[in-house]
């Protein structure tokens, strides 16, 4: 019998019993007032206990090799006093629900209030994580404001030098009319800048940067693409209130003999303060050396944007060939998004670099995603370049980092848990020399509510004589309320004929958004293998689990690589998580 019935039976009163018996699903489910109060109802009157941890959050994907951990204990009847008292200390030391999975669903107060009153104390921290994202967003608000008024005052001081060559000397219809294109236009000459406050601005001549746009309404335009060896025009910004920012320019390529360096591509144009999109930058130009070194063209950043809108994606790095050293470009990094809804630019990944004879070879950065602001998703971190080399040492380019988010980004809504990973590490390969692999960029971390990003992957060494590193994987991001924390990335595997190969670590999971509610620790990245044909092979150490907060689980630790050669060995395991 429920407690409330049993009452009603003592003093003589009709007890609630009456109340329709809600099938059990999770009180997130019951999103109304009077279902709330129906629901509450059911979970006094009853006979079912109340349980902890009735529902899960969506968590990370077991794969192959990860550990299971032991199983959760049996949920005992709801005890207020017990689960009150026990909670306070478990809240703070993190023992026993620490297999107890997350509650999902909304409104989340309500339901954390009831299935877990240790979290009552966390309301304070919780209030403290909210207005430190706050803060940080308002800091985003500030820096984007603080724009304006130069722009506001180039464009007042544009429209008197157009308006001060406008000629009186002619017929009035035809002042009218150069006083109106000095406001309303299209750029038409290559650079030129859009009407005042209405226009595209032009395209750039080779190199040039492109136009603006006019400053209410109005796209910047490309920027040129640049000469031989010479870097691209940057696109033109877009109008204040709408618009888009233009394309930067590509990187000239370049051919030569000896020390040949390709050039940049240019920076996209931001987009519009209130609605538009970021210009994607220019790619790097590609060096070609003949007898010597080589260098790639970096690729350029994308533009910001406001409001609304996605930043522009970063420009991938020009690729380096040559018979002595050759080095990638790096990607550019993607464009910010800082203020309401949008998505942050993609990074650029990092150029190739290829030694045809006798060199070292280093492949090119990936660029780091852009930031989101409230709610968006965050880019995600370029590719690192890959390196070979026949003779000479082999370093892969290291993966782009996620931007990270200001408040609400990287939810389940918006794709976030897909898009807001580190870039992988490049590949290394020599055959005589030593191979590096790159490491794995980190993953976006959510500042209240969202997931966090997984930590990319280590690239892969391969050397026939000599040494082999793999690449480590990258950090995961810290997930918020009722989201996962982001998976380490996976070391690179290592793999020699004569020498020592290592495997890469795993990168650690996330740990949880201190103070708010149920937010589980990311799963830590596996190790990468280590395989020697005639030396020593020794497996990676898998990456450690992050920590839950607010009564979310913590993450399992990354498997272990595997060692092998005619001397290898395993790795130690990392660590609990805590």
């Amino acid at each position: 019998m429920g407690a409330l019935a049993a009452a009603g039976a003592a003093f003589g009163t009709e007890g609630l019993s009456s109340a329709p018996e809600l099938p059990a699903r999770p009180l997130g489910a019951y999103a109304t007032p009077n279902s709330l109060y129906a629901e509450s109802i059911r979970l006094v009157n009853s006979s079912e206990p109340l349980l902890f941890g009735s529902a899960a959050a969506p968590t990370p994907a077991a794969e192959p090799g990860d550990s299971s951990g032991p199983p959760a204990p049996a949920a005992a009847a709801f005890n207020p006093g017990e689960a009150l008292f026990e909670g306070i200390r478990d809240y703070f030391t993190y023992p026993t629900h620490n297999d107890d999975p997350p509650i999902a669903g909304w409104p989340h107060s309500v339901r954390i209030f009831y299935e877990r009153p240790w979290t009552l104390v966390a309301t304070p921290l919780a209030a403290v994580t909210a207005a430190q994202a706050g803060a940080g967003l308002a800091i985003n608000y500030v820096e984007v404001g603080s724009l304006i008024g130069p722009q506001l005052g180039a464009t007042f001081q544009r429209a008197m030098t157009e308006m001060s060559a406008v000629s009186l000397q002619q017929d009035p219809m035809a002042v009218a009319n150069d006083v109106f294109r000095v406001f309303v236009r299209n750029g038409e000459a290559p650079g030129e800048h859009g009407g005042v406050l209405f226009g595209n601005g032009a395209a750039g001549a080779e190199g040039q940067d492109g136009g603006n746009g006019g400053l209410f309404v109005g796209s910047g335009g490309k920027g040129g693409d640049g000469a031989a060896g010479e870097d691209g025009g940057n696109g033109g910004r877009g109008g204040l209130v709408f618009g888009n920012g233009g394309e930067g320019g590509r990187g000239g390529d370049a051919t030569g003999e000896d020390g040949v360096v390709a050039g940049n591509g240019g920076r996209g144009g931001d987009g519009g303060l209130f609605v538009g999109t970021g210009g994607a930058g220019g790619a790097g130009g590609v060096a070609t050396a003949t007898n010597g070194s080589a260098t790639g063209g970096d690729g350029g950043a994308g533009g910001n944007v406001g409001l609304i809108g996605t930043g522009g994606a970063g420009g991938a790095g020009g690729a380096a060939t040559g018979t002595g050293d050759t080095q990638g470009g790096d990607g550019g990094n993607g464009g910010n998004h800082d203020l309401l809804t949008g998505a942050g630019g993609v990074g650029g990944v990092g150029g190739d670099a290829t030694t045809t004879v006798n060199g070292d070879a280093v492949g090119g950065d990936g660029g780091d995603g852009g930031r989101t602001g409230f709610d968006g998703r965050s880019g995600t971190g370029g590719d690192g370049g890959n390196a070979s080399t026949p003779v000479g040492n082999a370093t892969g380019g290291n993966g782009g980092a996620s931007g990270d988010s200001a408040f609400f980004g990287n939810t389940a809504a918006n794709g976030g848990a897909d898009h807001a990973h580190g870039g992988h590490g490049g590949d290394a390969s020599t055959g005589v020399g030593n191979a590096v692999g790159g490491n794995g960029g980190d993953g976006a971390s959510s500042a209240w509510d969202g997931y966090g990003g997984r930590g990319g992957e280590g690239g892969d060494a391969d050397a026939g004589t000599g040494d082999a590193t793999g690449g480590d994987g990258g950090q995961g991001g810290q997930g918020g309320w009722q989201a996962p924390s982001g998976r380490g990335g996976h070391g690179g595997d290592a793999t020699t004929d004569d020498g020592t190969a290592q495997g890469g670590n795993g990168g650690d999971g996330g740990d949880g958004v201190l103070g708010v509610f149920d937010a589980p620790g990311g799963v830590g990245g596996k190790g990468g293998n280590g395989t020697a044909t005639n030396g020593t092979g020794i497996g990676g150490t898998g990456g450690d689990g992050g920590t839950g907060q607010g009564g979310g689980p913590h993450g399992s630790d990354g498997a272990d690589g595997t060692g092998s050669g005619t001397s290898g060995g395993g790795a130690e395991g990392g660590g609990d998580g805590d």
